[in-house]
């Protein structure tokens, strides 16, 4: 696949595909309107990793730039790319909210000062929400009803009705019950639909 480098911040570079939009953490800086081949062998002038994309919709690059400094999950970039996004219209992101950020996304609400945080958090993230419990990564999209939950390598959607709280996955969990344990703590009743089984499956 080919590309042309559109737009860079810093390390964070913008390539133009026929598939889309692509953004890549370079280890050098790449000059505007070079056209580069992006694959996964062989030798070439930049190295990089792809951090997002192909897609037609990608956010800011300054937000991606935040986001690769709190993890390098591809997934976990994406989502957090769009709340930065968000964060980035009403309050000033710089080295000192990342760092309470980044304290806040690896250890969760473990003590009051991240529970602050992450109510500041979500207080001013607009469309986009995100709660961390530790090992458990919770992204809400508000405007589309929808969320994602991340729990160690898995990845399960769901919604919130009142009190309760209703997940699907497409397979089995392990450590099914310390996830629902967990979240017993926030929600009154947790609901874990196993999709793609006949009749499905509820926990």
């Amino acid at each position: 696949m080919y590309g042309i480098v559109s737009d860079l911040y810093r390390n964070i570079v913008r390539l133009k595909t026929n598939n889309g939009d692509v953004v890549i953490k370079s280890n050098k800086k790449m000059p505007k309107g070079l056209k580069v081949e992006i694959k996964n062998i062989g030798q070439g002038d930049y190295k990089g990793k792809i951090l997002m994309g192909p897609s037609k919709v990608l956010p800011s690059l300054n937000a991606i730039y935040y986001s690769s400094m709190i993890t390098e999950d591809r997934n976990l970039v994406e989502k957090l790319s769009f709340l930065f996004e968000e964060l980035s219209k009403r309050v000033k992101i710089d080295r000192s909210f990342l760092g309470k950020f980044k304290r806040y996304f690896e250890s969760g609400e473990v003590d009051e000062d991240n529970k602050v945080f992450g109510n500041y958090v979500n207080l001013l993230s607009g469309r986009y929400g995100f709660r961390s419990f530790g090992m458990i990564k919770i992204f809400v999209d508000r405007k589309a009803e929808e969320f994602i939950v991340y729990f160690k390598d898995n990845v399960i959607k769901g919604k919130v009705e009142g009190n309760d709280i209703i997940l699907s996955t497409e397979k089995i969990i392990e450590n099914i019950e310390e996830l629902k344990e967990k979240l017993k703590k926030y929600f009154l009743n947790v609901y874990i639909k196993y999709e793609n089984f006949e009749g499905g499956i509820y926990v």
